[in-house]
């Protein structure tokens, strides 16, 4: 799915994703209801501000590249490129590039920033292949 001409947002399977609010190169709001999704905005493009609400956690997008839903049996965020904010139960933890966090359940907070492994990292971006 295009956002604009910068934005790209790939949905897995059985995702569910709704626009609640988006206008091109001002503002945007999403609510990812389940499965995964990647955020994709090429560096260097106008920046947006964008936040993405799910029962897990609210993310506000200030990087350019980052998966969240469903990894490793948890709901994971991590951030390939550029900072994103995730808040949820009470907490938040800022990530930057190639770090992730882990909220177990909705309503629990985010884990402390951690890097991914490769691993952990390819199997995220496969579900939304």
């Amino acid at each position: 799915m295009r956002l604009g001409e910068d934005t790209t947002i790939r949905l897995g399977e059985r995702a569910h994703l709704v626009i609640d609010q988006f206008l091109l190169a001002t503002t945007g709001e999403i609510s990812l209801e389940s499965g995964p999704m990647l955020y994709d905005r090429p560096s260097g493009s106008r920046r947006v501000p964008m936040q993405i609400r799910s029962s897990y956690a609210l993310i506000a997008v200030r990087g350019t590249r980052f998966f969240a839903g469903p990894s490793n049996g948890v709901f994971g965020v991590f951030a390939e490129e550029g900072t994103v904010v995730v808040s949820g139960g009470g907490g938040e933890v800022t990530l930057q590039a190639g770090q992730g966090t882990n909220l177990a359940s909705p309503g629990s907070m985010p884990t402390a920033p951690v890097l991914w492994g490769k691993e952990r990292i390819s199997a995220a971006f496969a579900s939304v292949q």
